[in-house]
């Protein structure tokens, strides 16, 4: 059974990286802050901040007594980006976290028995939390896989048919959680005290 779970676990892995790598896609994600501040004579300037530096559009400046209630767009501004070089280690490392973070939630579910006397409500409750916090924790894991996969896709860390292989088992696995979740949650009802 253990066999049968890891290796739908290895599809689903694959599966979700596919949805998210394409071949011409270059982009990352960044963590961007406006910062606005009042000049002198009243009027409203702001930038974007990036890693701690400050980029200004060329169109920046807005007077505070506007007379409408359009939203206004500031020139563009180009923030480059660096895509982490991910080798084969990295991607490696991942998968590994994924198979003990998910693995974790899967054995608890094999090695879950019904306590001699039912929940009361309070016990139930931390039941059904431990059982969302181990969901959680491998949807967490199994996003982070995706996201390291799709830039070892596209670094050509990995071959296109290796890249499909982990994308499905990443999906998979993905079901497999949210398919043990909702099983503990029903086990979990079934042994509790009824009000």
């Amino acid at each position: 059974m253990k066999l049968l779970l890891l290796l739908l676990v290895c599809a689903g892995v694959l599966s979700a990286v596919l949805h998210t790598v394409r071949a011409n896609d270059t982009s990352v994600s960044a963590e961007l802050q406006v910062a606005v501040r009042e000049l002198q004579d009243g009027r409203i300037e702001f930038a974007i901040v990036h890693d701690g530096a400050y980029h200004y559009p060329r169109a920046r400046i807005i007077r505070p007594e506007l007379g409408h209630s359009r939203w206004l767009q500031s020139s563009p501004v180009r923030i480059d980006v660096p895509l982490p070089t991910i080798g084969r280690r990295n991607l490696d490392q991942t998968l590994g976290q994924v198979e003990t973070t998910c693995g974790t939630q899967l054995s608890y579910f094999e090695d879950w028995r019904p306590p001699d006397l039912f929940y009361t409500v309070t016990q139930a409750e931390d039941q059904r939390d431990l059982a969302r916090q181990q969901r959680d924790a491998c949807h967490r894991q199994l996003n982070v896989a995706l996201q390291v996969l799709a830039l070892a896709a596209l670094q050509e860390t990995v071959d296109p048919d290796t890249a499909l292989q982990y994308s499905i088992s990443i999906d998979t696995t993905r079901l497999i959680s949210d398919w043990t979740y909702h099983r503990m949650i029903d086990l979990i009802a079934n042994h509790s005290i009824r009000t």
